[in-house]
């Protein structure tokens, strides 16, 4: 159920952060929709605070949640989300060819019959509900998101049918290292995986900042 309302719930963000960023403009500005993130992530960033404070009993769960965590998952949950999750990777790699050619140009995308309002569209709505059913199952587990597709653009040539399920798989295998890490740093206790990723998406973004100034 939580899964089936966080897939909802990233639907109806999402919607509400493109349309607030784009209120009376033809065009997408990016500027405008990272604004319009900003200021709903504050808003439910509130609401938020406001359901630890109101579900004491079940603080540490919460704060594991927040932090990213999967330890006190329900492997119930597993059936549940593999079918989904799966459907929606199959349907961005259909979309592959069309990535490859939006990466170009609006102009030469358009010139080659795509329609880019509704790729953009669709590409929107199939992150915000892969990341919905992420964040609803272990958190917000950070920078993975940094670190693995510029690790991958890196390996790999800038073709979207290898990118994205190289990424895929990339990133679980990142999950499942960070996992172990959580596990195993300070036994008996455990860290959220959200800890371990944030250190080494520190560790990237970092690198990737340094090689930036290297190549101005």
């Amino acid at each position: 159920m939580i899964v089936v309302i966080a897939f909802l719930g990233a639907i109806v963000v999402t919607v509400l952060v493109v349309a607030l960023g784009m209120f009376r403009q033809t065009l997408f500005s990016p500027h405008r929709v990272i604004l319009a993130g900003a200021a709903i992530a504050m808003l439910f960033t509130a609401f938020t605070q406001g359901i630890l404070i109101m579900n004491e009993t079940d603080l540490q769960g919460l704060l594991f949640w927040l932090s990213g965590s999967v330890s006190l998952r329900n492997i119930w949950d597993i059936p549940w989300i593999i079918p989904l999750v799966l459907i929606l990777i199959l349907i961005a790699f259909s979309m592959a060819a069309h990535i490859n050619i939006l990466m170009t140009s609006d102009d030469i995308a358009t010139g080659l019959g795509q329609n880019i309002k509704l790729i953009k569209w669709m590409i929107i709505m199939l992150i915000s509900m892969l990341a919905g059913i992420s964040v609803a199952v272990a958190g917000s587990i950070v920078f993975v998101g940094l670190i693995v597709p510029n690790i991958s653009k890196r390996l790999l040539p800038p073709n979207y049918k290898y990118l994205i399920p190289f990424t895929a798989l990339a990133g679980a295998i990142l999950m499942i290292i960070s996992d172990i890490v959580a596990r195993i740093i300070i036994k008996p206790l455990e860290l959220p995986i959200g800890v371990v990723t944030a250190v080494i998406g520190a560790i990237v973004l970092i690198y990737i900042m340094k090689k930036g100034r290297q190549r101005l």
